[in-house]
């Protein structure tokens, strides 16, 4: 939705910096990573907010209830995340051909590394999982 709404956004391999997206003088622009532009709605525009939520509820119900393909399930995007953050876990599944992207250019960008990060976690006492 928001590349039509923005169909000059340009797919990047790394996030822009605090400093590129808030430099009012536009110097240090940085090109949008595809598929992560910000789309911000104000939900009250749809009509009452109670009966915008109770749409929204029976849309997202509907969708789970249909029919899953064979070997599949029906899942709506966030949920698994959603149920862990109802669960209160502590773990956070990233997908692989997120991970080395994110180690090449974000976090290095920064000058960290995985290894780096594990040994961080690890003395806290905490787990590091890459998949």
């Amino acid at each position: 939705m928001t590349a039509i709404i923005n169909p000059m956004g340009v797919p990047s391999t790394a996030l822009p910096s605090v400093e590129e997206v808030t430099d009012p003088s536009g110097n240090n622009a940085a090109p949008s990573v595809g598929g992560s532009y910000y789309l911000c709605i104000n939900p009250a525009k749809f009509g009452p907010i109670e009966a915008v939520k109770a749409r929204s509820d029976a849309y997202v119900e509907a969708v789970q209830n249909c029919p899953p393909r064979p070997n599949q399930s029906v899942r709506v995007p966030g949920s698994i995340g959603y149920q862990r953050l109802l669960a209160r876990s502590q773990e956070v599944e990233v997908l692989s051909h997120h991970w080395n992207p994110f180690f090449e250019g974000i976090a290095g960008k920064y000058g960290l590394s995985e290894a780096q990060l594990r040994e961080g976690f690890a003395a806290e006492g905490k787990n590091f999982l890459s998949d």
